[in-house]
């Protein structure tokens, strides 16, 4: 295996946290489970990168999603003091310093429509976070401070044509049809979405075994072979379309990677401070005209 089996330590990382935690904690709890993820993610994430609980906050507007964000920790601190407690709290992350947004559930239930867990819930929490604007960054600012209009950029043509697109991910430890768990690839299948939509997740783990990625979408439609037809870790509508694949004792592996793989690929525009201050100087400014006619 490549990298001396990497992506099954992995695996075996997220699994070996999640059992020892089963007896301190009631598991069809969602808090539990989304503050263990957060925890296990951020152990293995990068420094650069932060993990919290919370909202992606745009600059006008109002703010979206209720679960794991990572977001860009060496630029935007975040403004709730650190405690022991840290995923227990909700922050709330700028847009434009939001990398990926995981929507956490323990358990995702595929056909009981009027349980909080089902699935397409929580495919609309993905939806509203993947509608949020912001400023598309092309590859001619890939370097800041010029502008290399002039020069030929060539990526995957598979992957987004933008510099810093939204990762999103919906994350579970397993799967339930009618509240019954669920191993069957088979029944699985039956009951996911046909159409995930063009704000659909790039990602989604349904426990150890299981996950679902973009496949390139071949015209000739020759094979269905993921390792010949990876493309990129984001989900275009068009081109891609969501397939489940069986990876025994795998999935978790191949959902970080995913993420790290996306992680690798964005680059975040500049925060807009000069727009956040200049709104405080306007502001500031209009006081001090009035006071300054106050003494006339």
């Amino acid at each position: 295996m490549i990298y001396d089996n990497y992506i099954k330590k992995i695996s075996d990382r997220f699994e070996k946290r999640f059992s020892e935690i089963d007896p301190q904690w009631n598991f069809d709890m969602g808090n539990e489970f989304e503050t263990e993820l957060a925890t296990v993610i951020e152990e293995l994430l990068p420094d650069k990168f932060g993990v919290c609980k919370g909202f992606v906050t745009p600059m006008e507007g109002n703010s979206r999603g209720d679960d794991i964000i990572i977001y860009d920790k060496m630029n935007v601190p975040l403004i709730k003091p650190p405690n022991t407690h840290k995923f227990t709290r909700k922050e709330s992350v700028p847009l434009e310093a939001t990398y990926t947004y995981i929507e956490a559930k323990n358990t995702i239930e595929l056909k009981d429509t009027t349980v909080g867990t089902y699935i397409g819930k929580a495919l609309n929490q993905v939806s509203q976070i993947k509608r949020l604007e912001r400023r598309p960054r092309p590859f001619a600012k890939i370097i800041e401070g010029f502008n290399l209009e002039n020069i030929k950029f060539e990526r995957n043509i598979g992957s987004p044509q933008i510099l810093n697109p939204m990762y999103t991910v919906l994350f579970a430890r397993g799967a339930r049809i009618n509240g019954e768990l669920v191993t069957d690839i088979k029944k699985i299948k039956e009951y996911l979405p046909v159409d995930y939509g063009e704000f659909g997740p790039d990602l989604i783990i349904l426990g150890p075994n299981f996950g679902i990625a973009p496949y390139y979408v071949d015209r000739n439609e020759k094979s269905k072979s993921y390792g010949t037809y990876y493309e990129t870790p984001f989900c275009i509508r068009g081109r891609h379309e969501m397939i489940i694949y069986e990876m025994p004792e795998m999935a978790y592996g191949f959902g970080l990677c995913s993420l790290l793989h996306a992680l690798q690929l964005i680059k975040l525009d500049s925060m807009p401070w000069r727009k956040v201050l200049g709104e405080i100087i306007v502001e500031a400014d209009k006081r001090s005209m009035k006071n300054r006619k106050n003494t006339i």
